[in-house]
């Protein structure tokens, strides 16, 4: 991105006459003379055609490019002279919103430093005049009342950073390009006119695209093309902003998290109900993006990274993990300073100080799954165990590294506690499991992030006497609660289906680390019926309290050890 200066003087081809069209196209093209250029105005009197004349005696190659050149500025000539009108009336329409950006800036800010301190509090929000003489306003905008030539700018403070980055690049001149990285629902389109609106009111020149997926507004089809136009049609250098670029890769990563942001918003959403969530699981799931909290949304960034894991699995071999960005992200580790692109995917990690980070829980838990599924464990169990001692007081984290040394053992060794002893193979399924029947044991993880009622489930087959124990997992560092199993048994006939001819029961497991021994037996809830026999709504079931010890004594030592740990005091 570089910046702009003054303005050019623009040549209206249109009003000019005979004469000085010829002079003009002399300074276009100095190798021209008036002997060398016709206009012929007989058949039609507003429309002056042009006609590049042979020269006399032996035709040189020199000759014949000066023909080209001509004839193709003739061309030129004519293009230009039909876009006229429509052009004088775009240059009006975008004089007139320059004039209506500088006023509203002039009427809400005393200068630059004041607009962008004003633009950064997450405290303030305001109508911004669009920077775009389009007709309408892109969808994904808000607008408020009748005035559709403004957007709803709700403030950020990555703002401030953002006019610090921009001023970085117009001073040192390695710095030409300027990239706004983020999840969706961070609000980069935002981010990205409103810096163009501060922009504009401080006099520079902008370009701005606001789709690039739409191609009527450019009739550039190629970036020679894009570079000719601004060669030829500007005296000054410009900004070239350009949106919806996610296709595009770079090493260079631009990510932020804020707390005020969030503050805010729980500030205006205090009633809202969580459910079984705490605030910190919420927040650590959203990344801080209350935009997140939009359940299609989520749909949407859970299938964005869903893709991205089958990318990396289907591009990387095994010994190309070691490169591989995306674990050093999750887990906050250092990075590589040169990163190549298809070794992370910027939308959902990024990188600070040379350390990796996550954009939020989602992508996190979502990436960690999915590449599970198709056969590779991003973590070991000692890699679980020493994220969660290092970040004991992420509560959040601390329960998710659990869960995957927790689920990692139970595939590996069993549980002994329930007589299933030696490894067993993970199926990972949708809503619900299609159980592969020839297996005497296996475990099903749910492929969703946030399965509100399981983290996984044990089938125990005894084929002899057709006999089946379903075992719903619930891994947790709080303690158990009836939440997850009513919304287990909510439709509990779906984690029966192809057991049909075996003699089902069973036991919901909790693995808890608050090493408690608890059993329950509940007995089968039936609805009456105005007419025929009663209808089953829940089956007989036990509720199985375990500590994490019975499942890896290691993890259960360990996460002990971390919490009864003093901090670490820094001096000075």
């Amino acid at each position: 991105m570089s910046t702009g200066g003054q303005d050019s003087n623009a040549t209206d081809i249109e009003d000019l006459s005979v004469e000085d069209l010829i002079k003009w196209t002399q300074k276009q093209v100095p190798y021209c003379t008036s002997e060398h250029i016709d206009i012929d105005d007989s058949s039609q009197p507003d429309t002056k055609r042009v006609h590049v004349q042979e020269g006399s005696g032996k035709t040189t190659d020199t000759q014949r490019s000066l023909k080209r050149k001509a004839q193709d500025l003739a061309k030129s000539i004519e293009v230009a002279q039909r876009k006229a009108p429509r052009l004088l009336a775009l240059a009006e329409l975008c004089k007139q919103r320059r004039e209506d950006t500088l006023h509203h800036f002039q009427s809400n800010f005393k200068g630059w430093e004041d607009a962008k301190v004003k633009l950064s509090s997450p405290n303030v929000s305001m109508d911004i005049p669009f920077p775009f003489s389009g007709s309408t306003i892109p969808k994904r905008f808000k607008t408020r009342g009748e005035d559709e030539a403004c957007y709803h700018y709700m403030e950020r403070e990555v703002f401030s950073e953002l006019v610090d980055a921009f001023k970085g690049t117009t001073r040192d001149r390695s710095l030409k390009d300027l990239w706004i990285y983020g999840l969706m629902g961070y609000g980069k389109p935002y981010l990205l006119a409103t810096l163009l609106y501060f922009l504009t009111a401080q006099g520079y020149r902008v370009v701005y695209l606001p789709d690039c997926r739409i191609a009527e507004i450019i009739n550039l089809r190629k970036m020679d093309d894009v570079e000719e136009f601004l060669l030829q049609n500007w005296d000054a250098s410009v900004i070239l902003a350009i949106d919806q670029m996610d296709a595009l890769e770079d090493p260079d990563q631009f990510q932020f998290k804020a707390q005020a942001e969030m503050d805010a918003w729980w500030d205006c959403h205090s009633n809202v109900d969580l459910g079984e969530y705490s605030r910190t699981q919420v927040e650590d799931l959203t990344g801080k993006i209350p935009l997140l909290l939009d359940s299609y949304t989520v749909k949407v960034v859970v299938r964005q990274s869903q893709r991205f894991a089958s990318r990396m699995k289907g591009n990387l071999r095994d010994a190309d993990w070691a490169a591989y960005q995306v674990t050093a992200c999750i887990t906050g580790s250092a990075v590589l300073e040169d990163i190549h692109p298809e070794h992370v995917d910027h939308r959902f990690f990024y990188e600070k100080d040379g350390l990796g980070y996550c954009a939020c829980g989602i992508v996190r838990e979502t990436v960690t799954k999915r590449l599970a599924q198709l056969g590779t464990d991003l973590f070991s169990i000692a890699d679980s165990i020493r994220e969660m001692t290092q970040l004991i007081s992420n509560v959040p984290v601390v329960g998710y590294s659990l869960e995957l040394a927790i689920l990692q053992t139970i595939r590996s060794t069993g549980i002994s506690w329930l007589d299933l002893v030696g490894s067993m193979p993970q199926i990972v399924f949708d809503a619900h499991p299609k159980y592969v029947l020839e297996h005497t044991y296996a475990l099903y993880v749910p492929k969703a992030f946030n399965s509100p009622a399981i983290d996984a489930l044990i089938l125990r087959l005894d084929h002899s006497k057709m006999k089946a124990e379903l075992i719903p997992i619930k891994i947790t560092i709080a303690k158990s609660h009836s939440t997850s199993e009513d919304l287990f048994f909510k439709d509990w006939s779906r984690w029966l289906e192809y057991l049909e001819d075996y003699d089902a029961n069973l036991t919901f497991l909790w693995i808890t680390a608050s090493g408690e021994y608890l059993t329950k037996k509940f007995e089968a809830r039936y609805r009456e019926r105005r007419e025929g026999p009663k209808m089953l709504v829940r089956p007989a079931y036990s509720s199985v309290n375990i500590p994490l010890k019975e499942v890896n004594a290691e993890v259960w030592r360990k996460y002990w050890n971390a919490k009864i740990k003093p901090p670490l005091e820094l001096s000075g």
